[in-house]
Parts: structure tokens; C-alpha cells; sequence
């Protein structure tokens, strides 16, 4: 690939504010197909856990505070949802989750910059976002919102499952039947995530994948296992050590990390340990055995959850798969995420589907896959074959209106839908659950005037699925007011009556977004007209005559005319109307996106005002911690190259920046401060180590400038004496022989007076002089070498043609002259 466009793709699950506002990784090595997902932080009472589950909702669920390490606070307003409260740049500030996903995205971007061959340069990334199947239309509107606080353009969103499905079936479409067959290639895919657990069946063609059913439990992860995990050791450690670890974060954040290692440990060996040194105030802790069965029986509450999630799909998949003598245990399943390794997880994935799961995928980085696969088909930089997708709706969706015809909406319906208006009295279903994604559907009002339509999601309080992810907040997709409705009023004339048809057309997305993109007004006349004053009437075909009767002849004719009939015929006329969408009451309107866009662009100047700061102080320690011997005693590898003068001044400069970085005034300074008292040390460490690279790599660059020298000048000899090397003229050879000697004449001269010159002294004969004027001597020298032999002189027309007719006849050996006897017969 000649042009590179790097795709960020996000699986947000742990998410930290530091206090001095750097997101640092504790990764050392950087992969670009495995973004890290979790970031360090420097305090961990004030920052923040998990802010991907909080997206988009208000108020903040009580399932979700005990995984949050910092304070939750509701908005300024009602539109604002919850904010984190964190310690930033020394003061208390509140962040929405969006500001914080911002920060990953910021981070992240910049990470592909600092990986792309061309150092971040004319590089705009671009992105698939990856988010869960049970996300309602306004957390996925958080995410294109967060995407925009970060100035990072999203392509689109794509859910989690799916994106996995397309990482299995785009390169295995020769192994699927083409699209137009009756039966494809079914497959499940369960990932088993950090904070909650979705399943998916799919059926794959060649050029295609249908999502056929989805399920999930958004509650139901491996946090919840360490949760259980660390509620576990916390009442062992009560009971042994007569401490809590819970007094502590910085104890209850080690004592987690742990138990995520014991969780890993026990995904391999049957029993593992468990030991902390100085948990708190160098009290250590030990626990020689903890077995798998132990906790087997510790999680059986998740293993009975997960069971009845892997039910759900398996009953969605029986009519597709269950066809002749085939049974559910034909159906591949994959498992993908964190949790995929936990034996327990598979043994029940083994007894639900009567097979054993498949592991084909990387577990965790099959949906970035998937994502990036994406995006490379939305972007108009890559190629890509032709790959249909279809995804499914989770969540059904009306429309809501009032209509005159309807009657006054009941009691029920305000119970339901407490935020529609009291004249709103007609509901009308445009999306179902199970529905085929993307689709655009049109539906037609009969409308004279201006009107207000909500779309909402159906409260279905009997659907386990709504009553546990939708909140009321959240039902209200969208709301707008449809304006120019009175159509085309450009006929006046013989208008009997007139009729407004309005056409909305809907598209929802393929993650579910229901969105109103167009609306169009049909305006139906009814008028009054005569055949005789227009014979295009509407209610005769065109072209159509109405037949004369014939006169005869020589009849003269009548003087009066006949009567023209009346007639009513239809004319339809469109027009575009207008749509106005109001802002609804959850969610980040418009302007304040607009200003947390610029505070987070301050946020990343003072990210690297902090990084720029941090890089200096590290450079003036570096001056006297590893160049300070170096310079100063008899036995550095730098005191040779630096002159005397400069020796005791370094000295001093490094002891007093040493004393001032140990002071209050040097442990928080600014870059300024940093700067000055660098440049001056940095200055005599670079004239230092250039005057000895240049003394070490000096040799091997003389070599190769007498090496070439010397074979131009062997050249040149033997275009001397080369008899047959008339080509070249004496002005020519001359010409090289005066290039080259003064090449050698400046080469002798500076290598005498590098010879006497010390080596602290700015060397006169140095690797960039060599290279300088060798190239010079060649520009001119190589040109005449590279001068080709002329061709010889061809022979005149006349010569060559004897020539060819000789040896033509002797060829032919005189066969075909003709003899004196012979006759011509013509």
C-alpha cells in the first residue's frame, strides 16, 4: 500500500484521569493492532473507572457506582447527565463520560501519529467505533459526540458481534454459497466482554452476512468476577489479618490486580496462591491454595446467568439450523473476549450446543479487526470487495403524531410514553425487534398544516429485553416539526378542492439509529376545465382527439358554435418541506459540543506543555548524571574533544543545576526555567560528542574518498593511452585531469592540517566536507566517463544496395539469370 489511512478502533473499557492530566500507558511496547484499553493513573482516589458503561445515561445506575473509583455527580442541568468529579491541574473539576472517552480518543490518535512512516505529518486518521449491541440511539450518539470532541472523523459505529462476524466470514467467503442461495453458512459468536456478555447468530454467503438474532446481558462480565473475587479475599484477609482492605485504595487496587492474576492463573491450573507484600504498612498477606473448585462455587451465580444467555441464542438458532437430521451441535460457536479462557465458560458453551466452542478468532482483537475491515470499505482510500452487511434491530421504535381522524389518546398510552404531548394520539410502528439493518421505510400523512412527530422506543414493560437496558430518559429518540406543509399553491384558477399528502422517508442505520432525512409534500388539485379550452385534459390519454363528423359536401356551415363541455380532471404538484429537529432532553446539544471540542484542544496544549517540560528536566539531569564524567574526568570518553576552557565551566553548571533541581524551586519549575539552563550545557554535550563521532567515522570516509580517487584517475590514464579512445577530445580530458587534481590537492592539504590540529578544535577535515567534494569532482568527472562510444559510419545507399545483390547472386548460385535460349512467354 502506497498511501496509508490507519483506523482507530475502540473497545472502551477502563478509563483513567490523572491528575496532572497525562494519560499515561504502562505498556512498553506500542502495537497498533493491539491499542492498550487500559491507561495508568498517578492518584487513584480521584480518577475515574470504567466510563464506557456510563455513556449517555443519567442518573448513574447503582449497579455501576461500586465499580467507579472516583465521585459521580449529576450535570449542571438535566441535559448535562452525570459528570466524574477529578483532581485536574490542581483544582476540582467535573467531567462528562463523553470529555473522558474523548481523552482515550486523543490519546490513541496520537499514538497512530507517532507510528506512521510519515511522523504524523498531512495525516488525518479516521475511525470505526465498536460498541455494544444493547447501546440505545443516545449512548451511540455519545460516542459520535465524544468522536467530535476529540476531532477525530468517524466513519461509523458497528456492534461489537458483528464486527467480530466480519473478521470470520470476509476471508472465508469461498468456503459460503453465493447470495442468491436458499441456505447459508450459520455461526454463533459469544463474547464474553469486561462489563457484559452478547451473543449473535450469523448467517454468511460469499458477498454477504445476515445477523440473524442477537442477545445479551449488559450485566454480566469478568468485572463481575473480580468483583466477587475481591469481595472474597477481602473477608479472608478480615478474618485472618484483621484489616480491611477497603480503608485503602491504593490496598484495594492491588488486592484487585490480583485477583485478576488469580482469575488467569486458574484459566491454566487447577490451583494457584495468592501473596502481597506490604499491602499496608508492610503487613504482607498469604494464602497458599485456592483451588478451581473454589471458585467455580464462588462465580456459580455468573455460570447460571451465562447458561440462560446461551439458551436464548440457542433457541433463536433452532428453526435456522434444526433442518432435516441436522441438529444444534452442526453450529459453530465462537467465543471471543477475556472471558473466552475461563474453563468453566466453555464447559457450559460445550453443554448448551452439544460441541466444543471454536477459538478461530483472536479473542481480543477480532472486533478491532472487524472494525478496521469496516472502515477500509466506508473510507475512499482502500479497495475493498464487495461485502454486504446486515445487521438485526434490538429495539423497536414509533412514531407518534396527532391526527385528526384518531380518537384522544387513552390513559395507558400517557403511562407509557409520559414525555409525548396530550394532543399527540396516533402511534404507529415503523421498527420492529428482528428487523433487517440498515432500512429506509416512507409513510404518507394527509396534511394541511404544520406539524410536530416524535420517534421513540416501544415500552413494552412484558419485554424482559427493555425493562432491563432502556431508562425512561432514553426512550425519546428523536423530535422534529415538519414545516412548509401547505404545498404548491401556483394553480388558482377552477380549483374545486385540494389535497396534501406528506411523504417522510426514515433510514435507520445499521446500529439501529432512526433518523427522518427527507420530507416531501404531494399537493392533489381538482379542477374545473373544457375540452375545446384544453384538449390535454386530464382525464383523456395524451395525445387522444376527439373524432369531427363528417360534413357534406357542399353543405354550407352552422354559424354558431357547439357547447363545450365542463370537465373535472387532477393535477398533482410536489414540493420539498422542511424539517426542524429540537433538541431533546438527554444528550450534549450542539453548542456545548462545540466548547468542550476547545477545552479538550487546552487540555492537549498543556498535554504537551507537561510532556515538553518533563523532556527537558529529564535532558539537564541527563547533562550531569552521564555527561558530567565524561567531560570532566581525564578518563571520560568526551574530555579530549572539549577544550580546556569549557571543562571546569561544565563542572560548575552541573553542580548548581544539580543543587537546583534538589530544591523546591527546580522539583516544580517551568519549561523556561528548564530551558536556560540547558541550552548553555547542551551546547558544549553537542560540540563534544560531534567532534568525536566525527573523529571515530572519520577514517572510514577518508578511505572511501582516496578509493575513488584514485580510480577515476586509473580511469582517466587509460583513456589516455587508449589508442582507440578517440571520442573524447584533449579539452575533455584535460578537464577531468584539472577536477581531479585539485580533489587531490585539497585532500592532502586538509588531511596535513587535521593532523596538526587538537582535537578539542573545530575540525577542519570532517565526513560532510569528504562527502561534499567527492560528489562535486563526480558531477564533473562522471559525465565525461559516462560519454558512450559513437556508432561506426554507415555505408551509402548506392554501396549497400551492390553489396546485396552480389551476395544475393552468390546465395542463389546464378539459378535465376536467364539463359539465351530460354522464352519469355508473357
Amino acid at each position: 500500500m502506497t498511501k496509508l489511512d490507519y483506523k482507530i478502533t475502540i473497545q472502551l473499557s477502563e478509563l483513567f484521569q490523572s491528575q496532572s492530566c497525562r494519560i499515561n500507558q504502562f505498556t512498553e511496547s506500542i502495537d497498533l493492532t493491539r491499542l492498550p484499553s487500559a491507561l495508568s493513573y498517578l492518584n487513584l482516589a480521584t480518577n475515574q473507572l470504567s466510563a464506557d458503561p456510563m455513556e449517555g445515561r443519567s442518573p448513574c445506575p447503582e449497579n455501576e457506582k461500586k465499580f467507579l473509583t472516583c465521585e459521580v455527580a449529576a450535570g449542571e442541568d438535566e441535559s448535562h447527565g452525570i459528570t466524574f468529579e477529578v483532581d485536574y491541574n490542581n483544582e476540582r473539576q467535573r467531567f462528562r463520560p463523553e470529555q473522558v472517552v474523548a481523552m482515550t480518543l486523543t490519546q490513541l490518535k496520537g499514538i497512530v501519529a507517532a507510528q506512521s512512516p510519515t511522523g504524523g505529518q498531512a495525516l488525518q486518521p479516521s475511525c470505526v467505533l465498536s460498541c455494544p449491541a444493547y447501546y440505545t440511539q443516545n449512548q451511540k450518539q455519545a460516542l459520535l459526540n465524544a468522536c467530535e470532541i476529540a476531532d477525530l472523523p468517524c466513519l461509523g459505529l458497528l456492534h461489537e458481534t458483528t464486527a467480530a462476524a466480519l473478521d470470520y466470514g470476509i476471508f472465508k467467503s469461498g468456503e459460503f454459497p453465493a447470495a442468491g442461495a436458499s441456505s447459508g453458512v450459520y455461526a454463533c459468536f459469544i463474547d464474553v466482554g469486561h462489563s457484559a456478555t452478547t451473543a449473535s447468530l450469523v448467517c454468511f454467503y460469499a458477498s454477504e452476512m445476515k445477523v440473524i438474532a442477537t442477545c445479551f446481558d449488559e450485566n454480566l462480565g469478568t468485572r463481575d468476577i473480580d468483583m466477587l473475587l475481591l469481595q472474597h479475599f477481602r473477608e479472608e484477609i478480615l478474618k485472618k489479618y484483621r484489616f480491611d482492605v477497603f480503608q485503602s485504595k491504593k490496598a484495594q487496587t492491588r488486592l484487585m490486580q490480583s485477583c485478576q492474576k488469580i482469575k488467569n492463573m486458574l484459566s491454566a491450573n487447577a490451583v494457584t496462591s495468592l501473596s502481597l507484600e506490604c499491602l499496608y504498612e508492610e503487613m504482607d498477606i498469604h494464602f497458599p491454595s485456592f483451588t478451581r473448585d473454589e471458585f467455580e462455587a464462588l462465580i456459580s451465580d455468573f455460570a447460571v446467568r451465562y447458561e440462560a444467555l446461551c439458551k436464548r441464542i440457542a433457541t433463536c438458532a433452532q428453526p435456522h439450523i434444526c433442518i432435516g437430521d441436522a441438529d444444534i451441535s452442526s453450529l459453530p460457536v465462537e467465543l471471543i473476549g477475556g472471558g473466552s479462557r475461563i474453563p468453566i465458560v466453555k464447559r457450559i458453551t460445550q453443554f448448551v450446543f452439544t460441541s466444543a466452542p471454536r477459538a478461530t478468532l483472536n479473542a481480543t482483537e477480532s472486533v478491532s479487526k472487524g472494525c478496521a475491515i469496516h472502515a477500509a470499505m466506508l473510507s475512499p482510500n482502500f479497495r475493498v470487495k464487495e461485502y454486504k452487511i446486515t445487521d438485526v434491530a434490538v429495539y423497536a421504535a414509533k412514531i407518534g403524531y396527532y391526527s385528526p381522524i384518531s380518537q384522544v389518546s387513552n390513559g395507558s398510552q400517557r403511562e407509557l410514553y409520559p414525555f409525548l404531548p396530550e394532543d399527540i394520539n396516533k402511534i404507529v410502528n415503523i421498527l420492529k425487534v428482528g428487523d433487517s439493518l440498515p432500512k429506509v421505510l416512507d409513510v404518507s400523512f394527509e396534511r394541511e398544516e404544520n406539524f410536530d412527530l416524535y420517534t421513540f422506543y416501544e415500552n413494552s414493560q412484558g419485554a424482559e429485553i427493555n425493562r432491563a437496558r432502556v431508562l425512561p430518559h432514553q426512550y425519546l429518540l428523536n423530535h422534529s416539526t415538519v414545516t412548509n406543509v401547505a404545498g404548491d399553491f401556483s394553480i388558482k384558477e377552477g380549483v374545486i378542492s385540494r389535497h396534501n399528502k406528506v411523504k417522510l422517508r426514515f433510514k435507520v442505520s445499521l446500529v439501529g439509529a432512526v433518523d427522518i432525512v427527507s420530507a416531501q409534500v404531494t399537493t392533489e388539485y381538482d379542477t374545473v376545465g373544457t375540452a375545446a379550452a384544453d384538449p390535454a385534459d386530464a382525464s383523456a390519454p395524451t395525445g387522444e382527439q376527439t373524432p369531427s363528423e363528417p360534413q357534406g359536401e357542399g353543405e354550407a356551415k352552422s354559424g354558431k358554435e357547439a357547447p363545450q363541455e365542463k370537465r373535472i380532471r387532477k393535477e398533482r404538484k410536489t414540493s420539498q418541506a422542511f424539517i426542524e429537529k429540537h433538541p431533546i432532553a438527554d444528550g450534549i446539544p450542539p453548542d456545548a459540543v462545540i466548547r468542550l471540542k476547545a477545552h479538550e484542544k487546552e487540555m492537549c496544549s498543556l498535554d504537551l506543555l507537561i510532556q515538553r517540560t518533563a523532556e527537558t528536566r529529564n535532558a539537564l539531569e541527563t547533562c550531569f548524571y552521564e555527561y558530567r564524567y565524561q567531560i570532566v574526568n581525564a578518563d571520560g570518553e568526551l574530555h579530549q574533544f572539549t577544550p580546556p576552557a569549557d571543562i571546569p565551566k561544565f563542572d560548575q553548571m552541573c553542580a548548581e543545576a544539580s543543587a537546583w533541581l534538589e530544591s523546591a524551586e527546580g522539583d516544580d519549575a517551568s519549561l523556561a526555567d528548564y530551558a536556560s539552563r540547558l541550552a548553555p550545557m547542551q551546547a558544549i554535550v553537542d560540540s563534544a560528542i560531534k567532534k568525536s563521532r566525527n573523529f571515530q567515522s572519520l577514517p572510514l570516509g577518508m578511505q572511501e574518498f582516496e578509493a575513488k580517487l584514485s580510480g577515476h584517475l586509473a580511469r582517466l590514464g587509460e583513456l589516455k593511452s587508449d589508442t582507440d579512445g578517440g571520442w573524447h577530445t584533449a579539452e575533455e580530458l584535460a578537464g577531468m585531469h584539472a577536477a581531479l587534481q585539485d580533489a587531490e590537492s585539497w585532500y592532502a592539504r586538509s588531511k596535513d592540517e587535521a593532523a596538526s590540529q587538537p582535537l578539542h578544535a573545530e575540525p577542519i577535515l570532517t565526513l560532510e566536507k569528504l562527502h561534499g567534494k567527492l560528489k562535486e569532482t563526480e558531477r564533473s568527472v562522471l559525465t565525461l566517463l559516462s560519454k558512450r562510444r559513437p556508432p561506426p559510419p554507415k555505408p551509402e545507399p548506392s554501396a549497400l544496395k551492390e553489396e546485396t545483390d552480389v551476395k544475393s547472386k552468390e546465395a542463389s548460385g546464378g539459378a535465376g539469370t536467364t539463359q539465351p535460349g530460354d522464352m519469355e512467354v508473357e
